[in-house]
């Protein structure tokens, strides 16, 4: 960024600063022709500054609108965090309990089938191994 000293401001433009560059050289800058000798431009300040005017009301007013839109989903959201986290609480106060015992209860008969199944195959086998000592002792 070019020194203080190097920069132009446009008297009734406060926001447009220039480089010394573009003084004198032909082409109207500023809204009143101040970066230009006298005579070079016209002065066009109020359709330019009202121009300016608009732009940063219609500015204004978006961001107010924006900032309102902003506000109600943030307040919809709010309250539909509200509900979830609620509903969440119940299930887990009134479904946890009950699912937790129905895992519970379905791992006891897994556990029963299991030691079922078991019991049924060494029966089984032990009848098999019972017949096969009868077997050998008629020979």
């Amino acid at each position: 960024e070019a020194p203080p000293s190097a920069q132009f401001h446009c008297p009734r433009q406060p926001n447009v600063v220039l480089p010394l560059s573009r003084i004198n050289d032909g082409i109207c800058d500023c809204c009143d022709g101040a970066d230009e000798p006298d005579g070079a431009c016209a002065d066009d300040c109020e359709q330019v500054l009202a121009a300016e005017r608009a732009a940063r009301a219609q500015a204004e007013a978006d961001f107010a609108a924006g900032s309102q839109k902003r506000a109600a989903e943030m307040a919809e959201f709010t309250d539909l965090l509200k509900e979830t986290v609620a509903e969440i609480e119940q299930l887990t106060k009134d479904e946890l309990p009950r699912l937790e015992a129905e895992v519970k209860s379905a791992d006891v008969e897994v556990r029963n089938a299991k030691l079922s199944y078991m019991n049924g195959r060494f029966a089984a086998v032990k009848a098999t191994v019972s017949d096969a000592i009868k077997d050998i002792g008629r020979v």
